[in-house]
């Protein structure tokens, strides 16, 4: 996948795991979690080898006594899990100002290699987007999960369950089928747990969506649905309800309504950059775009009919803004931080 845009968190990640090897001889254990780290993402595996290949250009550091960089490449070849990366344009010789910087960035973080390892092993878990970027995962038991723009998902594995945590905004997930460990997606109120399952989940403001591409998941309550199955004691208004492929399920605040026929196209157009709407009100569309926009929108309906919107658009919110300024009924506002969308109602 190509990068959309700096990820900072990515980059982050891979100078800590720079230092990790700069700092001294890391042990067996610290190398399996750095190849676990490496073949997560292919966007992992491009941000290290940039940077180591920045600091090469400083003659008096030697990197490859301390990490083979070659060996690297070679065991990342042989996972499936890294997709070829397009050609980057060669980096500059570093001036001597910008390497003096680097010195003092990596002395500074060896004062506290303490913190820093703690920090790596707190956050090594969490992963996220930012705007108009999407991360694809690929998790230790072969399941992936590819985060839409502006997301960020929690994964906690161990010997009895598969986790993630969706805490903000869109993610896909493929779950690998093992029966042993039920793969359960949480976002605020409402559980999904699956076994070989393809679904979309879609955390909006309002409740969660849920859309199965293929096999079947079963929807709850986070308080009913436990990691070890589905906990049906507390009557029939908790209990989980199974969804198949094609169909859709809407919640809010915590509450489940009945499985629709899904529209999988529609749901999924993200993964192309498009975004399709169905009569989706002001409100909604500001929502949506969000995900995508730099700058907030902020909606105001003053039309005696609400406004509702249906189509097909570019995630880029500029696209969306240039048909809204053609429409009689609509006034846009614009500010260095904030797009104000407002419905007049007038013909």
């Amino acid at each position: 996948m190509e990068r959309t845009s700096f990820n900072h968190q990515i980059n982050d990640e891979a100078a800590r795991w720079f230092i990790e090897f700069r700092g001294g001889e890391i042990d067996e254990a610290g190398r399996r979690a750095f190849d676990a780290w490496v073949r997560t993402s292919p966007e992992h595996l491009r941000a290290f080898l940039e940077l180591t290949a920045l600091w090469g250009h400083s003659t008096s550091l030697d990197l490859h006594e301390r990490f083979p960089t070659e060996a690297l490449v070679a065991s990342a070849r042989e996972t499936t899990n890294v997709i070829p990366l397009a050609p980057r344009p060669r980096v500059e010789r570093p001036r001597r100002s910008q390497r003096v910087w680097l010195a003092a960035a990596v002395c500074a973080f060896l004062s506290v290699s303490a913190l820093v390892t703690w920090f790596v092993l707190r956050e090594r878990q969490t992963y996220s987007t930012e705007v108009g970027e999407q991360r694809s995962l690929r998790l230790p038991d072969g399941s992936t999960v590819t985060l839409n723009s502006r997301s960020r998902a929690r994964i906690a594995f161990d010997g009895l369950t598969r986790t993630v945590d969706l805490l903000e905004g869109e993610a896909l997930f493929r779950a690998a089928q093992e029966t042993s460990r039920p793969f359960i997606v949480r976002a605020d109120g409402t559980s999904v747990r699956a076994i070989g399952t393809e679904f979309d989940i879609d955390k909006r403001n309002r409740g969660t969506v849920v859309t199965v591409l293929q096999g079947r998941v079963a929807v709850s309550a986070a308080a009913t649905l436990t990691d070890r199955g589905i906990n049906t004691t507390r009557g029939a208004r908790d209990e989980a309800i199974v969804i198949s492929a094609g169909e859709q399920l809407d919640t809010t605040a915590g509450r489940t309504s009945v499985p629709t026929r899904a529209n999988v196209s529609s749901a999924t157009a993200w993964m192309q950059g498009r975004v399709m709407l169905q009569s989706a009100t002001l409100e909604e569309v500001a929502e949506r775009f969000n995900r995508y926009s730099p700058r907030r929108l902020v909606t105001e309906d003053h039309g005696s009919v609400p406004f509702h919107l249906s189509g097909v658009f570019s995630t880029d919110p500029d696209f969306l803004i240039r048909y809204l300024r053609e429409r009689p009924d609509i006034q846009v506002e614009e500010s260095a931080t904030e797009i104000r969308i407002i419905h007049t109602g007038a013909r």
